[in-house]
């Protein structure tokens, strides 16, 4: 796995972590989030990766604004965990645009994942689902990142973020 999706997936997981592990963080999420809920993640299981990433995609500005009254209880260790992913990747454009990218992934891969383990699946069924998928992915390439960099920006302005990619500074070695 590339190192941009392992700090992606570690960020989510980190979001459940800093919830999951405190009745009173948890109270306050849920006094934000109304609909939705955090989900841990699962290796083996594209439906979660699915509902991990939909809370996220869709109650961004709720789970920032609870993050923020985590941020602010007094006495608790995960506070500077809190303030850490509201002023960075909750903030961050590149990581918003990986949201809804991969969101887009994996809820058409969890699609084709759930037709193929029903019970009246056809084989001949089955490959027309993995034929659709890998057109689909074909199409994404080529027109898909741009409207989700379009989704990324309207983001922005609810969430008062730059709509820039952070360039990291060059290395340069002595010689």
């Amino acid at each position: 796995m590339c190192t941009k999706a392992e700090y992606f997936f570690g960020t989510i997981q980190r979001i459940y972590n800093i919830f999951a592990n405190s009745t009173k963080r948890w109270k306050i999420l849920k006094d934000n989030v109304k609909e939705l809920t955090v989900k841990p993640l699962s290796a083996i299981r594209w439906e979660s990766l699915v509902k991990s990433v939909k809370l996220i995609k869709f109650q961004l500005s709720n789970v920032r604004e609870a993050f923020l009254e985590v941020r602010d209880i007094n006495g608790d260790r995960k506070t500077s965990d809190a303030n850490s992913l509201t002023n960075n990747e909750l903030s961050d454009f590149e990581f918003l645009v990986s949201i809804i990218i991969r969101y887009e992934i994996s809820s058409n891969v969890n699609a084709v994942s759930q037709k193929l383990q029903s019970k009246d699946m056809i084989f001949d069924d089955a490959i027309d689902q993995v034929k659709n998928l890998i057109n689909y992915f074909k199409k994404y390439r080529e027109v898909g990142l741009s409207k989700e960099i379009n989704e990324a920006k309207e983001m922005t302005i609810e969430l008062s973020v730059d709509p820039i990619f952070n360039q990291r500074r060059p290395i340069r070695r002595k010689k």
